[in-house]
This record gives C-alpha cells, structure tokens and sequence, in this order.
C-alpha cells in the first residue's frame, strides 16, 4: 500500500515509549538548529592557530612580508593548490548569493532555497524516522518538532540579543533572512499536524467531541494565528500595509507560546525558551535606548531632511567605530499624534558623528510612510521651508554588518574600494568614505554617487565642519544627476522647484555642479566596475552598495564575471526598499542581439503585434486574392489573435489630452477606432513613462553587415580611383593635368563624387554605431520584465484554458464566437469576420468553473459509498492530486495560491 500508517491502541507503557521517542527526536533537531554555532567558532579556532603557525615561520625566515598584488610570488601562489581552492571557495560563496527569479519574480537568494531545502529534508527526516505504522506517532512528531524551532525562530528575529548575528559578525539584517525561511518550514509542519489530526477525527468520527476540548481549541487558536501570520506576510499585504504585518506578526508571536502553552504541555521548554529570549531581547533594547530631544531640519529644494540627535558620550563611541552604521527609530508617547507610533521602528543611517557637540546626523527622505511623513509636516519643516523644529525621539543602539566590519575595509589586503550609493543610500555611504579617507589617505577609493536633483548632493556640506575640504570637490567622488537637471526640481514631479538665487550660500556648489554636463548622465556601471577590476590582476576589491535594490542587483551582476574569472571581492549590499520595489536609476538600455520574435515590436520596424488598442477582439479576414488583410487599419498576421495592450492610465491621459486640445473622442469612438485615437502616440508615451521599459535593439549584426558593405563599396571607388591615376599617368597616354581639380574629367570627377557621398555614409554610420554601443546593455531582467509585461497584458491575463481555445485555429473561428453585430458595419468590409472575446472569456470561466465543482462533488459521493479507510484515503489524495494539478493548468494562480485553494 502507499500509506502504511494505521490507528493503533497502544498501551500505557507503549504510550510512554512513544512520548519518549517524540521528545528525543524533537530535541536533535532543537539543538542541531544551533550547530552552525560550534561547527563555525572550531573553524575560525583552526584558521587562527594555522594563521600564527604561518606567521611564525615566515618571520623565522627573515620577516613577514606583505606579497605585491600582482608579484610573481602572489601569482605563484595562486596557482597553487591552496589557492585554487580559495578561489573555487570564493567562487562558490558568490554563486550561493546569487539572486534566483521564478515567473518573471524575485524569490530571494541561492544560498536561501538550498539551505532551506537542505534542512526540511533534515527535519522531514527526524518527523519520520522511528515511527514504524504508528498514524499518532507520526502526526505527534510533525508538531512537536515544528514547535521545537520556535526558539530557534525568535532568536533569528532578535535586533540586541541575537546570538547568530554575534558569531558570524552579521547583522539583524541578514540573519533574518533565515528567520523568514524557517518561519515557512515551522508553518510547513504544522500545517501538516494539522491536517494529520483533522483526517484522525474524521475517520475516527470524533471531530465535533475533539472540538469542544480546551486542549484542541487552543492549538487550533494557535493555528489560526500562524495561518494569519503567514498571510499577512505575503508581498501584496506588505506593500498595502507594513503596519498591518508588523502589528500581527508581534501579536500573533506574543500569543501563540501562551495557546500552546495549553495546547502541547510536552513542548512546554521550548515555548518558556521562545518567550524568554524574546522579554531579554526587550530588556536589553529598552536599557539601550536613548531618547533624545532631537531637531528636525529640511533641506531646501529638495524633499530630504536632516535629523540631529544628541547622544550620550559613554555611548557616542560606538557610533564612532561603527562608520556605515544604522539606528532604529521611535517616536515616543507624548511625542507622537497617534499611539500606533508606539509599535513603530524605523531603521536610519547614521550619516555623521559629531564627537564635539555629542550627536549623530541622520539623513532621511519624506516617503509614504506615517514616521517619515510626520517628521517631515512639523513646523518649519513643512514645503521644504528652512528651518528647524524640535521632537522628543527613542534611538536604539547602532546596528548593522557593515559597521562590525569596517576594519576589514582598511586591511592592507584590500587594494581598491568602490563605493556606489544611490539617492539618500550616500548617507551609508558618504560616512565610511570619510573614516576611510582619515584612517588610510592613500587607500585607492572611488565613490559614484547618483543622485535625482542636484539639492540631495548637499547635505554633505551642511553636516561638515568649519574649514573642512567639501566632499563635493574631492576628486574620488563622481556626482550623476540622473533625473531634471533643474536644481529646484522636485523628486517627485510636482513641478514646484526652488531656484538657484534662493538657496542658501553654503549651497552654491549646487550651481556648478548643475552646470556641468559631464555628470548630466546615469552611471554606466558596467564601464565604471570594468575600469575598477582592470587595475590589477591579483588586487583585492571591495564593492560597496546602498541604494534601491534594482541598483544593488545590477552591480553585483557586473561584478559577477570578475568573481567567476577569479578575482577576490569584498562584497557588502545595503540596499534598501525592502516592500517596494524601486526602479534604477539608469539611462535606456540597449538590447544586444535578441531574436525578433522575442523582442517588443518584431524585427520589421513596425509594431504590428504590439499594438495599442482598447477593443478586445479578434478579427481574421477570409482569403481575399486582392487588398493586404487590414482589421481597423492594423496590418495582422491571418491566424493571430490581435494583442491587448491598453490600460485605462493610458486611455485616460489619451482621452485627457485630446479634450484639452478640442473634443473628446467617446468610448465608441475609442472602441471603433483605436489605431486613431490611441495607436503609437499613446503607446510612445507608455513606453517613455518608465527606464525600466525604454529598452530598444542595437541591430549589431546589421550594422556590422551594412558596414562592411558600405565599406566595400568605398574600396571599389577607391581601387576604381586608383586605376584612372594610373591610366592617366602612363608616358604613352594623352597629356593630362592631374594636378588641377578644375581640369580634372568628367570620369574621374563621378568617382571622386561617389566616393564622398559613400565615405559620408560609412563615417555618419560607423559613428553612430560607436555611440550606440558605448550605451550599457540592457540586464536581462528588464528585457523579460518587458517580455512578461507584454504576456500579462497580452495574454497573459487569459487562462490556460483561454490560451488553448486562441491557439487552434478551427477553435477561434466557431460560429458561436462570432459578433454579427460587428461584422459588415462598413462598405468594403464584407470579407471581415469579428468575433468576440467576451463569449469566449464566459466560456473558459464556465468550462473551469463546471470542473472545479465536479472534483469537489465528485469525492464526496464516492466517499460515501467506501467504507474502509484506506480506500477513503487514496480517493482523497488522488482528487487533491487532481485538483492541484488542474487548477495549476487551468488557472492562472501562483504555486502558493494554487496549494492553498487545494487545501481549502
């Protein structure tokens, strides 16, 4: 049989065997989840004692002596074993980090999906190992092993006391990302616990008495809680609301330890062990907070502002020797409008240390947030006005890896620095640049800074000290102005700016830095990572980050090929946006050489299968020996259903537009004739309205082929050129006056013609092409993030079932589809067939819907007619099997959404 698991009656000792063996299995995998721990400090106990034995036996031989990167000896050493190793270490250490993409998505890093697969195998294994046919035993084992990594759970979640942080000199940052994976293997298991016991009262016909007990309605309680957990934690409702999550995740994690307190009472160490490295966690967080009386201060012209905050001096010092380093921040009662302000933690970088007045300078920008923008709305703070205004705030104690790592960065290991921030990510950035500049002035340190208007640059100068050389004129520094130019131009696109005569004087460098048009561009960061790693062969690099995310992604991809060709880089990436995605800041890409078919627009010029239209229709036209095939004035392919890609934003504006500018077309109008009243204006104005989509082919191979004809036809010219001088200069022809243009023959006068005419076409195109390719090629997340926009809004929006029906040819052109009402509606029209989409869109939901509800009824009936469990059993897996797999065909529905529709 597939399920060899039964209901036994088990006597009392053997029901004291059994809870032995749960609990023994439950503690291997509690205390395996803190092996990393030991397994890591042995490793770095043995790199040290193997590092001093080397140390010792060079300065035996004559001294320690750092090796020159690119000596013969650091190459030598390279191409030994040890070395080649260190490098495929090194290398396998970057590919685990790499970004992994599903659906056209995000889903994390490598190193995430394989440890986490590694380790449910590992307590999959513990779950079922040693539970012989025992249905109990093993639906016992799944929850108490899940609640076993509870502690484990919340010390990965701790910002003060996490121990995992400490040993790997990481930061809350990035150990919480193992907390979010472990948090979906726990939910894993319990799910399954649950569905384990359901199935028990089910078969066994004691669900409605199981219910009534306190013991079972309190680890259902605690179900409920982890299941609105996990859903609050979906992307979607993080992006709608991140309080919504915080809030819930906090309650639910408060109460589920109490519930199963009730619920599991063998499991009770593990929930005291959760709760009380949770309240130590508080303890030390509240002991360490500082609550300052702090002065909030606008930037003008921009929507930037500063926050000064003083600090303790016993405390000041670790912000100090953390350069790079951030703060929470709270608004505290009293302080603030509302008490959800309270539950409210806000992470800021530490953007200065002032050592003589005892406070620390945060740089923030006004978001959507409540925190940010109450900030920003206090008076004289308000409308990017000058001034000041004063609020009580709660700061907790520097944290982040970067700052526990900062002397790494001034090792004489590391050669070269290249330092990237992105908009307000300077104010991570701009801080370990000065400690790296003050600690090691030699150190080869370049800085690229991007910023939207030239008034964020400014802040620098506002927070530096008297007599202190500007960070502005440091010539490491590179400045991008990546959107308007105009000083007073508002990030956010309001219009409102501020002119340049009404900055304050410490703000004039604004002025030249607008007025320089070598900074009037987007980073290339492909040049500028390329022209780092060329320096030298053996250096070690170390790249820094901060910026949106999408800007931190592709810096690492540029860097990723010197990684694999076995270059040594210190990587750090703190980028920010954690919700919402934010777009690069970039200048338009260039598609490399991509298939037609592949590519928005075709390779003919035209956009014929990326048309514009707000009608939703198909339209074939019968065989005709005469005219080319049009349906509304828009050339089709016969056989291809006509793409939607209009969205009401793009009608609307279009619509706007044309009624400021006289009468506005109606929706008839509109539905009748798209390809006027929309076509490639509108879609134009789509295409420009983001850098993401602005993405257009390099046709390298047809320049290549267009040049080497064009430069054919100039050698023939030339050779044609070269034999007429030859002819006219031999003794035995006629006297001819080569050295005279004006007397020059009509003959040699046509080639000499050709020739510059052809010249001017080889020089404007061979020119052109050099300019184009110095453009950075498009990463190819945004080509297929163009590919799945045109899908989604093609048809993509259709199920797959949809999708079948438009991909037989004799399926799209029933008569039942078709749209008399349409067909022949003008002279000359009358071989046009309309048919239309909604008839087949009701149909598809009609087909799907009339199967789902047959695989719902379907099994009931069947398990009333069954009698013996296992046959109950297999009709259950098989049906939910089926409906898995059909609503994944059928369906356009995420692997998560399908499961959970399943389990429903």
């Amino acid at each position: 049989m597939l399920w060899s698991y039964e209901f036994l009656d088990l006597t009392k000792a053997e029901k004291g065997l059994r809870r032995q063996s749960i609990d023994r299995y439950a503690a291997i995998a509690h205390w395996s989840a803190f092996a990393p721990i030991p397994i890591y400090l042995i490793f770095r106990l043995v790199q040290k004692v193997v590092r001093k034995r080397l140390r010792r036996s060079s300065s035996g031989n004559g001294g320690d002596y750092q090796q020159v990167p690119g000596s013969p000896l650091a190459k030598a050493k390279q191409m030994t074993a040890s070395g080649e190793l260190g490098t495929k270490w090194r290398q396998f250490k970057w590919w685990m980090g790499g970004d992994v993409y599903f659906l056209g998505e995000h889903r994390g890093q490598r190193d995430l999906w394989i440890l986490g697969t590694l380790y449910l195998a590992w307590l999959l294994a513990l779950c079922i190992i040693g539970t012989g046919k025992d249905y109990l035993h093993l639906t016992k084992r799944f929850g108490t092993i899940a609640v076993s990594q509870m502690p484990v759970q919340y010390i990965l979640s701790l910002k003060s006391t996490n121990i995992f942080a400490y040993v790997f000199r990481s930061s809350h940052e990035e150990v919480n990302r193992y907390h979010r994976v472990l948090g979906r293997l726990i939910y894993g298991l319990l799910f399954l616990h649950l569905a384990f016991y359901n199935y028990f009262f089910i078969a066994k016909d004691i669900l409605e008495q199981k219910y009534s007990e306190i013991i079972v309605l309190a680890g259902l309680a605690a179900s409920l809680g982890f299941h609105l957990l996990m859903a609050t934690a979906l992307p979607i409702v993080r992006a709608f609301s991140y309080r919504i999550f915080f809030i819930t995740h906090l309650s639910v994690s408060m109460a589920v330890p109490f519930l199963l307190f009730v619920h599991a009472p063998s499991a009770r160490f593990y929930l005291v062990e959760s709760l009380l490295v949770f309240f130590i966690d508080l303890a030390v967080r509240k002991h360490t907070t500082v609550r300052s009386q702090s002065k909030v201060e606008s930037i003008a012209g921009t929507n930037l502002f500063t926050i000064k905050s003083p600090i303790p001096a016993a405390k000041l010092e670790k912000f100090k020797s953390r350069p790079g380093s951030h703060i929470y921040l709270n608004i505290p009662r009293g302080s603030s409008p509302s008490s959800l302000f309270d539950m409210m933690y806000n992470p800021f970088t530490v953007a200065a240390v002032e050592a003589d007045t005892n406070e620390i300078t945060l740089v923030a920008r006004k978001m959507n947030g409540p925190l940010t923008t109450h900030l920003a709305s206090l008076p004289s703070v308000q409308q990017g006005q000058s001034g000041e205004a004063s609020v009580k705030l709660d700061i907790e104690a520097p944290r982040g890896a970067a700052g526990k790592n900062f002397s790494d960065l001034l090792s004489p290991q590391i050669q070269r620095i290249l330092l990237i921030a992105g908009g307000v990510g300077s104010s991570f950035i701009v801080p370990i640049y000065k400690a790296i500049i003050q600690d090691n002035p030699s150190a080869h340190v370049q800085f690229v800074w991007a910023i939207r208007t030239a008034g964020e640059a400014t802040w620098p100068v506002s927070i530096s000290k008297p007599g202190e050389k500007s960070i502005l004129d440091d010539d490491r520094v590179q400045l991008f102005l990546t959107s308007d130019l105009s000083v007073g131009g508002d990030p956010e696109g309001d219009g409102e700016g501020v002119e340049l005569r009404t900055l304050p004087q410490r703000d004039q460098r604004r002025s030249r830095l607008a007025s320089s048009s070598s900074e009037r561009r987007r980073p290339n960061l492909q040049k500028i990572v390329d022209d780092t790693f060329k320096h030298g062969h053996g250096e070690k690099v170390a790249v820094l980050v901060c910026g949106p995310s999408q800007m931190a992604r592709e810096v690492r991809e540029r860097v990723t090929p010197w990684v694999m060709s076995g270059r040594d880089v210190w990587w750090h990436d703190e980028s920010f946006g954690w919700i919402i995605t934010v777009k690069p800041e970039r200048p338009p890409g260039l598609l490399d050489e991509v298939p037609d078919d592949s590519v928005p627009g075709g390779g003919a010029g035209e956009i014929v299968d990326v048309v514009v239209v707000t009608v939703r229709e198909f339209c074939i036209r019968r065989p005709s020996r005469t005219d080319t095939p049009l349906c509304g004035g828009l050339e089709l392919r016969s056989r291809y259903r006509l793409p939607y890609y209009a969205s009401r934003n793009l009608r609307h504006h279009t619509c706007k537009n044309m009624a400021q500018a006289g009468q506005a077309p109606t929706d008839d109008d509109i539905h009748y004739k798209p390809w006027k009243y929309i076509g490639y204006h509108g879609y134009s104005k789509f295409l420009s309205s983001d850098d993401d989509i602005l993405i257009f082919r390099r046709f390298g191979t047809s320049h290549a082929r267009v040049l080497l004809s064009l430069q054919d036809q100039v050698s023939a010219l030339e050779q044609a050129l070269s034999q007429l001088d030859e002819v006219y200069s031999r003794k035995e022809s006629t006297d001819i006056d080569n050295g005279s243009l004006r007397k020059d023959l009509p003959e040699r006068r046509k080639i000499l013609q050709d020739l510059s005419h052809a010249l001017i076409r080889y020089d404007q195109l061979l020119t052109l092409h050099a300019t184009i390719r110095r453009y950075p090629i498009a990463p190819l997340r945004d080509v297929e993030g163009i590919r799945t926009w045109h899908r989604n809004y093609g048809n993509g929006d259709m199920t797959p079932v949809r999708c079948l029906i438009d991909r037989s040819h004799w399926l799209r052109t029933l008569p039942i589809w078709r749209d008399l009402s349409r067909t022949a509606r003008s002279p000359g029209a009358e071989e046009v067939l309309y048919f239309s989409d909604a008839r087949v869109d009701r149909f598809a939901s009609l087909l799907i819907l009339l199967t789902g509800l047959a695989m719902l009824l379907t099994p009931i009936w069947i398990l009333h007619a069954l009698e013996a469990s296992s046959s109950k059993l297999i009709v259950i897996s098989i049906f939910s099997f089926s409906f898995l797999v059909i609503m994944s065909v059928t369906m356009i529905a995420k692997p998560f959404e399908a499961l959970g529709a399943t389990a429903a």
